[in-house]
């Protein structure tokens, strides 16, 4: 098996496009899968086109410009931070171990994603989402290349505690949030554009109810276990959509 992965940190469905246009310009496949996050994957915007960013370079100490919040955050808290995450494996540790502090005063990288919210049920990001993920779709039919679309979780997702963590730290009412909400109105478009997704939540959660934890504790990323569940979920498709070969 040859695998051609061309993941970038950051990127969501218009990126995944692009690069699909340019990878098969070059390249043919027996296979694409499109993984989608559900965190930040489902987007608002289709974009003709995407304009190359600055280069990201450390922050500087320097004096604060004014006696504000952002100000002193900028100047001095940031560039604390970034030198402490480079050389101290401690500080890194204190500050996951301190996240519902932190998250109250402001000083969190840590969000609740929007997606769950109920408001959100009638917002065009679904249609949109759906709509690149077509448009991706066709760039590999014109090769007669199968894809497929794989839908990860949030965390909160699958362990409720997770989810309980949020709504301490920001603040939630569990009554505006519906945590299917994602899956299940991404999944309604999907169809109507016939479009083949995969949703892992139901083997990833589980695993979680058999006490399996899916997700780092360092970050909430997936561990060995959750890498598995999502493997194993896909796995009869994808033989499947190769079994001609």
């Amino acid at each position: 098996v040859g695998v051609d992965n061309t993941a970038v940190a950051g990127w969501d469905p218009n990126h995944y496009l692009f690069q699909a246009k340019a990878s098969l310009a070059k390249y043919r496949y027996d296979l694409g899968i499109v993984f989608l996050f559900v965190g930040n994957d489902i987007v608002r915007n289709k974009r003709a086109g995407l304009l190359p960013r600055e280069p990201e370079s450390h922050q500087h100490w320097r004096i604060p410009h004014a006696f504000t919040r952002k100000e002193i955050i900028d100047a001095l808290l940031y560039p604390f931070n970034e030198l402490m995450e480079r050389t101290s494996h401690l500080y890194v540790f204190i500050k996951n171990a301190s996240q519902s502090l932190l998250a109250r005063v402001g000083l969190t990288a840590y969000y609740f994603p929007e997606i769950f919210l109920k408001a959100e049920a009638d917002s065009p990001r679904w249609t949109i989402t759906a709509e690149i993920c077509a448009d991706i779709k066709s760039e590999f039919g014109k090769f007669a290349t199968p894809v497929v679309f794989v839908l990860l979780p949030e965390s909160s997702q699958v362990h409720r505690e997770f989810f309980d963590r949020y709504v301490q730290w920001f603040g939630i009412d569990p009554a505006t949030v519906d945590l299917d909400q994602p899956n299940r109105l991404l999944a309604g478009e999907f169809a109507k554009s016939d479009l083949r997704l995969i949703d892992v939540l139901p083997e990833l959660r589980r695993g979680a109810k058999a006490g399996s934890r899916m997700y780092g504790w360092i970050d909430d990323h997936f561990n060995r276990n959750g890498h598995r569940a999502v493997a194993e979920a896909i796995q009869p498709v994808v033989k499947e959509l190769v079994a001609h070969l």
